[in-house]
């Protein structure tokens, strides 16, 4: 190392920090500083998520440490306690200045002879003038563009010459050992290996301050007595012969404890110090594969959540992992599950502090909003596939009140259960749209954009309604039923968007019946009327304005039918159906000019057409009824009622029907009325009327069609099911 170079973590300022508002800090902070200004600095802002967490694990292995070594023995609760009731106040800077008096070489980054974190044993490959420091400190860096990595959010490329400040370079080192990706060295048979957080969901309890986040997440130490247990910067307590680890056995090596796990190492790494001390810029290193890992996950990781899961016939513990496609706060269940030992075991510190409430009745405010925080990387091979950092509310009250998180678990299920009705529902359509294997991809992306809609809606719900679950315990029924109100409109949701992207077709809006049912079929309900079948489907889409208004239309026809000038009126409006000619220079539009005047509307051109439609077709056959039914309830009925018809035949014309464009509509409506007047099936004119209002627009008359589709085929389908 070069003579002279320094950094000093305990001195140089290193960690950017959030100022109490969540702002950044207009200066980074030292080691010695960090904790002494803990109760005023609200948080870690690392480079990355990645950094972030890590620098959160480095804390708490000094803050384990520096209690550790001042009380020279185990920690207990009342230990906690104490610690706890300094969170106003901050840590006691004695015991802080003494262990970083004690270890005040092991924090230079650049010591000739202990340099921070890192190994003389680090290897790298001598060029012509025997220089082995060959890499560059991009490999330290896994968001930019190096070898196998794409760029995600750093868009600085290894070949345009990269270089780090020392202090970044030393946040990137503790980075590289909790996230180094396995994949080539660049030596022959020393491939890294998957540093211990790789592709793992990594969990930490947040208070306002980083001291109240480190005293949340920090627990009775040591968990298992090893009195060898200790950071990579202490080895003042192993014998030599054991410390002699090596990164060639394949075997792997045992934490000697929860200090030894903390700071493994993963990569052996050798910075190559700056020039001169005016530069303090870090270019090249070595690097080359550390130790192996071998230990059981569950015992070691304090902030991994796990399920237990069966693998080759044995039942294992595995830890929480990222997916893409899956929301984390779907497994809030796994992450709260600290009052039965089953199949989850949360993270360690969320069962500590459900103790604390519990067992020891410790002054942690339930009331108090509290917070997650989710760090993590997914590989994709040897490369990074994305890395994520989420925050969650942390409500007390479910690591105290096994009722409350019984509540949330129960929603949480609820939630699943309607998913797996929506994914029959997917199925059903990829079954239908899409046949063939070459056609696998485009069914997997349908039920992935549906699935995705579905839970993006239900997200922002879920988190009001975690906390009023957990605060607001008087009206938790209320809560849940309100929860299952916003999930079934989820689903109404994710499929209404999924089906309209695939076009205005007949087709697409008989997938939409069919897909419905497969969601809803076994909850719609049915009842027998008049030898009818009447089911409940929904309500009607028109608005209840628009309807009233169109009943009062109908009125004013059957008044004007029942008049002495009745039968030349209607004979007026049924001529009107076999010209094009434009309703106002019909005859029979003084008809409808005279009752937009009773109805003091005056001249309403949008409503012309329509009117006119309506008023022909009442002329054409005038059986009217005034219920919820609408035209695809009145063809339904002609494959079900007395007057059946072949099914075949109804549903191509009432295809037809559906995919009619505003202007052939008079045309087809004619035809139909005329099939209706056959077979002495009644229409609801007023209900016909307010949809014709919609049909010229397309949102609307989408809702018209649907409506339409799902009176049609829902009773067709019911008709085939009684057979």
């Amino acid at each position: 190392m070069s003579d002279g170079i320094t950094f000093d973590l305990t001195k140089e300022r290193w960690l950017p920090c959030l100022n109490l508002q969540g702002k950044p800090m207009k200066e980074d902070l030292s080691l010695r500083e960090v904790f002494a200004e803990a109760h005023r600095v609200s948080a870690i802002q690392g480079d990355s998520p990645l950094v972030t967490i890590a620098l959160y694990r480095f804390l708490l292995a000094i803050l384990y440490h520096a209690i550790y070594l001042d009380l020279k023995r185990p920690t207990k609760v009342d230990d906690w306690r104490q610690l706890w009731e300094q969170r106003r106040t901050g840590f006691e800077m004695r015991l802080l200045g003494d262990y970083f008096q004690r270890f005040n070489d092991r924090f230079d980054l650049f010591h000739p002879q202990y340099p921070f974190y890192q190994s003389s044993d680090a290897m790298g490959k001598k060029d012509e003038q025997g220089d082995s420091f060959s890499k560059s400190v991009a490999e330290l860096v896994p968001e930019i563009s190096w070898g196998n990595n794409a760029t995600l959010f750093d868009h600085r490329f290894e070949r345009d010459g990269f270089s780090l400040s020392s202090a970044e370079a030393t946040r990137r080192l503790i980075a590289i050992q909790a996230f180094g990706l396995q994949g080539l060295s660049g030596f022959t048979k020393k491939n890294y290996r998957n540093a211990p957080l790789v592709d793992g969901v990594i969990l930490l309890a947040q208070g306002d301050t980083i001291f109240e986040t480190l005293a949340l997440n920090i627990q009775l130490y040591p968990v298992k007595a090893d009195s060898n247990d200790g950071p990579c910067w202490d080895s003042s307590n192993i014998p030599e012969w054991e410390d002699a680890r090596s990164a060639d056995n394949e075997g792997g090596y045992t934490p000697r404890g929860l200090l030894d796990y903390l700071t493994w190492r993963n990569r052996l790494v050798l910075l190559k110090p700056p020039a001169s001390k005016e530069d303090f810029v870090v270019r090249e290193m070595r690097m080359s594969r550390g130790f192996r890992l071998k230990l059981d996950e569950v015992e070691s990781d304090p902030l991994k959540s796990y399920s237990r899961k069966k693998k080759k016939g044995k039942e294992v513990f595995e830890q929480l992992r990222w997916d893409e496609h899956r929301a984390l706060w779907r497994d809030s269940t796994a992450l709260f599950s600290v009052h039965v030992e089953g199949n989850e075991r949360p993270p360690r510190a969320f069962k500590f502090i459900s103790d604390l409430m519990i067992t020891h009745n410790l002054p942690l405010d339930a009331s108090h909003r509290y917070r997650f925080s989710a760090f993590g990387l997914s590989p994709q091979q040897a490369s990074v596939n994305f890395f994520r950092h989420e925050t969650f509310p942390l409500p007390l009250e479910y690591l105290r009140d096994p009722e409350s998180f019984q509540k949330l678990k129960d929603n949480i299920a609820y939630a699943e259960k309607v998913r797996k009705k929506l994914e029959r529902a997917c199925e059903f359509i990829q079954k239908r749209l899409y046949t063939g294997e070459s056609n696998k991809t485009a069914r997997e992306v349908f039920t992935r954009n549906v699935m995705r809609r579905y839970w993006s809606h239900l997200e922002t719900l879920f988190f009001p309604m975690m906390v009023r679950t957990a605060t607001e315990v008087a009206t938790r029924d209320q809560e849940t039923t309100r929860w299952h109100s916003q999930v079934n409109a989820a689903v109404h949701i994710a499929f209404d968007e999924a089906i309209a992207g695939l076009g205005a077709t007949a087709e697409a809006y008989e997938l939409y019946v069919r897909g419905y049912e497969k969601i809803w079929g076994n909850d719609i309900k049915s009842k027998k009327t008049g030898g009818d079948e009447e089911m409940k489907v929904g309500k009607a889409t028109a608005p209840s304005k628009r309807l009233e208004q169109a009943r009062r239309f109908v009125v004013y026809l059957k008044r004007l039918k029942a008049s002495d000038k009745g039968a030349g009126a209607m004979a007026e409006m049924r001529h009107t159906l076999n010209h094009s000619a434009p309703p106002e220079t019909q005859p029979m539009f003084k008809y409808i000019a005279r009752w937009m005047n009773e109805e003091g509307i005056g001249y309403k051109e949008y409503l012309i057409q329509p009117l006119c439609l309506t008023a022909s077709l009442f002329a054409l056959h005038p059986e009217n009824v005034d219920d919820d039914s609408n035209m695809g309830t009145h063809l339904a009925k002609l494959c079900t009622g007395p007057s059946k018809m072949d099914e075949g035949s109804v549903e191509r014309r009432f295809s037809r029907l559906l995919e009619t464009s505003f202007d052939e509509l008079p045309n087809y409506l004619a035809q139909i009325t005329r099939l209706l007047k056959s077979r002495e099936q009644a229409i609801n004119y007023a209900r016909l009327l307010a949809d014709i209002q919609q049909w010229n627009e397309p949102t609307f008359a989408n809702q018209v069609k649907r409506q339409w589709a799902r009176e049609f085929w829902f009773r067709v389908t019911a008709k085939n099911k009684n057979k």
